[in-house]
């Protein structure tokens, strides 16, 4: 799963790389499992082969199950909903054994959806999406994205809003935050601060820091490029097993950490995306769906959208996905404790949020400059 977010976060940077960028892993990943639920043959075996743990090709379903269950949170504070829909052509049959995987194993929503009304069903859509998020993913999808050949989208959706452990102050005064790639061009923006103790690890090029939501069910995690202008070297570098190398370093350490408020919304077509990293039987003419139902369906899109908003009091984040078919430690003492160590985020960085348990990131991206502080 980690593997999967870092093919996705490169190859999303690669396409937009002085863009603001934010994605949800586990968004695309659970729509596309849904679909791989109704793939045979050597469509299904491309999707096991990017979607399953390890590599490993057996059913994936239950990976995708318990893995959706462990990002809910029974902290009242925090609120996190994942939501599936199957939105079905009238005609369209789905055969019962995906049926009953999509709705035990994914707690799939099945609607029927006329789309030769195509308005009627883009409002259908659109408002599913929209009450799944929080109205902050209000239009998933835009009027050109079905038609009257479409048969099935199979969508994700995923909300999340925490507070922090603890509450930051906004500074007084504003920092200089240094754009990307803009010649040392920066601007003055609202930071935001704290000195305490964060879990915290660094290398020869980056800082790392996990700042704690409410009760730490979840983390913010902030990697910062040591140099100014580091951010596409650390990318093209940094893979799994240097960031778990990475986070095998993290020590509780004081910090005197500053970082800006920030909102990005991030509108993203998948489509080639996936075909570069190895989805590529799945959009052709030689699809094969057999197990999802008998008429013959090929992937015509894949569409993801994802908001982010960071400020003192905590994060909002949300990501919908739509897959579209159409036919074919002791603390020392005061005398001797050393001071807070700077962490200082005022230039380009990546961030994820991710669950205590298993780091898969619910959220990924970067923030290249700082376009909205509202």
């Amino acid at each position: 799963m980690n593997d999967f977010s870092r093919q996705l976060y490169k190859k999303i940077v690669a396409a937009k790389p002085d863009k603001n960028i934010i994605f949800s892993p586990v968004s695309i990943a659970l729509a596309l499992a849904l679909v791989e639920n109704g793939a045979a043959g050597e469509t299904q075996a491309e999707f096991k082969k990017l979607l399953s743990p390890q590599n490993q090709t057996s059913e994936i379903s239950h990976f995708y199950e318990s893995l959706q269950k462990t990002q809910q949170s029974s902290d009242e504070n925090i609120k996190l909903t994942i939501a599936n829909g199957l939105f079905a052509s009238e005609d369209l049959i789905f055969k019962p054994e995906y049926l009953k995987r999509a709705k035990n194993c994914y707690n799939a929503e099945v609607d029927k959806v006329n789309f030769k009304k195509t308005a009627e069903a883009l409002r259908k859509i659109n408002g599913w999406v929209a009450n799944a998020t929080a109205d902050r993913i209000p239009e998933l999808l835009s009027p050109d994205a079905i038609d009257e050949n479409t048969k099935s989208v199979l969508t994700n959706a995923i909300y999340f809003k925490a507070p922090w452990d603890e509450k930051f102050q906004v500074l007084t005064d504003p920092i200089d935050f240094y754009k990307f790639g803009r010649d040392n061009e920066k601007q003055r923006v609202p930071f935001m601060g704290r000195v305490a103790k964060f879990k915290y690890a660094a290398d020869a090029d980056v800082q790392y820091v996990k700042i704690p939501f409410s009760e730490e069910k979840f983390y913010f995690n902030i990697m910062l490029p040591k140099k100014r202008d580091g951010i596409q070297a650390v990318e093209q570098k940094t893979n799994w097993t240097q960031l778990r190398a990475l986070r095998q370093k993290i020590a509780v350490t004081k910090l005197d950490l500053k970082f800006p408020k920030f909102t990005i919304r991030t509108p993203t077509k998948l489509t080639e995306i996936l075909k570069q990293i190895g989805l590529v039987k799945a959009f052709s003419n030689g699809a094969d769906f057999s197990r999802m139902s008998s008429q013959s369906l090929a992937i015509s899109d894949v569409i993801h959208e994802a908001f982010i908003k960071v400020n003192e009091n905590g994060t909002e984040a949300a990501a919908a996905t739509a897959v579209i078919h159409k036919l074919r430690m002791a603390a020392p003492s005061a005398a001797t404790a050393p001071p807070p160590i700077p962490f200082i985020v005022d230039h380009p960085f990546s961030f994820t949020i991710t669950h205590k348990d298993n780091e898969v990131p619910l959220f990924a991206g970067k923030v290249n400059f700082i376009e909205n502080t509202d």
